[in-house]
């Protein structure tokens, strides 16, 4: 991803084009996006996964894909996993085929789009639903919530993880159309979803930002069930 110089103050512009492609990647700038948040949210993927524990066979669903650079790691799991990823983005969807091409010959791989609504999937299809770094672009919260409890079978566990509200109004861009969280401000959307809150991890970690600073980020892996 194109960084601003750190030696100057970045235009409104260019924090506003930032806030966007970071939303939805698009074209080839949107392409360096991907490569980019896969660098830097891999970490937070990699660790949701782990606190998912996936099980032989389940069914998986992913908000926010991105370029998919993560499913050589997500299929090494468990087996027989059958993974289905949506993304608004059709940008990060052809980036996510091209990057997994090959797996997609030897797994269930499949990688959609949607209008960011509306989940594209049959009531009760999935044993495990993850999401990061999208929730801040959700909007409308309690809709997507209760899209989630209808694809999820009746067990399911749901993971959504998230930077924390004091880290990301650190980042100048987030100004623009991000709509931030403390683990409290999740608590107070589940209390009118299907959602409970079972778990929730904290973490840090050291990262590049988008405008190529290395900071501290706090993070949090809530992990959800069905009341």
């Amino acid at each position: 991803m194109t960084k601003v110089n750190k030696n100057r103050m970045a235009t409104e512009e260019e924090l506003q084009g930032i806030a966007a492609q970071l939303r939805c990647p698009d074209g080839q700038h949107g392409v360096q996006v991907g490569d980019n948040m896969n660098e830097t949210n891999i970490d937070m993927t990699l660790q949701t996964l782990a606190a998912l524990q996936l099980a032989d066979g389940d069914q998986v669903l992913e908000l926010g894909y991105g370029n998919g650079g993560h499913l050589t790691q997500l299929i090494d799991c468990a087996k027989d996993l059958n993974y289905v990823g949506v993304d608004i983005s059709q940008t990060m969807q052809t980036e996510a085929q091209q990057l997994n091409a090959a797996l997609m010959t030897q797994h269930a791989i499949c990688f959609d789009c949607y209008d960011g609504s509306l989940l594209p999937y049959s009531d009760q299809s999935f044993h495990k639903i993850f999401t990061v770094n999208t929730v801040y672009f959700w909007t409308d919260p309690t809709a997507m919530l209760r899209e989630l409890a209808r694809v999820a079978k009746p067990d399911a566990m749901l993971a959504i993880t998230f930077a924390s509200k004091s880290f990301m109004q650190t980042l100048p861009f987030t100004q623009y159309g991000f709509t931030l969280y403390e683990p409290e401000d999740l608590e107070d959307l589940l209390r009118d979803s299907a959602w409970t809150m079972a778990d929730l991890q904290r973490r840090t970690e050291q990262v590049r930002s988008k405008v190529g600073d290395l900071v501290e980020r706090i993070y949090y892996i809530a992990l959800l069930r069905q009341r």
